[in-house]
């Protein structure tokens, strides 16, 4: 029998907003299963473990708590998702639709971002120190994609010349964060 070349081992993902005891929870009870090695665990399955199984600290198992969290997240989720487009009345044209509103805020309990800190973007595009926190935190989320993206190029190589070409794309962002920062000291 052929000596294997590499060993594959399962983790949570360092940036996930669960505290350590549950994410050890939830990885434990996945590779204690013999058919999670070949397929990812099903909703269901993972659901069925929340509220019948060992996975019950998880989640909320009070009803009316659970409810009132998931309305908390569909609200947010729906506030998250409306857009604004800009009109120029001029040049009767109309640009394509972003969100309208960002947030700029720190982080708050469990990496969730308080609602004060959503800023309506028409107000962000006028300030330049606001512009330089969203393009700021653009950057950290491409180089976010990048470290991700580079982890599949070490499994599959066709990744690399993708990676390659974002990491050209991030020199030129870096380029223009600085150009944007001189012009607003």
């Amino acid at each position: 029998m052929a000596k294997q070349k590499y060993r594959y081992e399962y983790q949570m993902d360092e940036n996930i907003h669960r505290s350590k005891r549950l994410q050890e929870l939830f990885l434990k009870w996945v590779k204690s299963k013999p058919e999670f090695k070949n397929r990812m665990p099903t909703v269901d399955e993972t659901i069925h473990e929340m509220t019948k199984g060992i996975l019950k600290d998880l989640v909320e198992q009070d009803v009316k708590k659970a409810a009132a969290k998931h309305w908390r997240q569909e609200a947010q989720y729906y506030l998250r998702h409306i857009q604004v487009v800009k009109i120029d009345l001029v040049a009767s044209s109309i640009s394509r639709p972003i969100r309208a509103f960002l947030p700029l805020g720190i982080k708050g309990k469990n990496g969730s971002i308080p609602d004060s800190s959503y800023i309506p973007s028409k107000r962000v595009a006028n300030d330049p120190v606001m512009v330089d926190c969203v393009l700021g935190r653009a950057q950290r989320e491409f180089d976010n994609w990048v470290e991700r993206y580079q982890g599949y190029a070490e499994f599959f190589d066709t990744f690399q010349p993708v990676v390659d070409a974002y990491q050209h794309i991030k020199t030129e962002l870096n380029s223009r964060i600085r150009e944007l920062r001189k012009k607003t000291g």
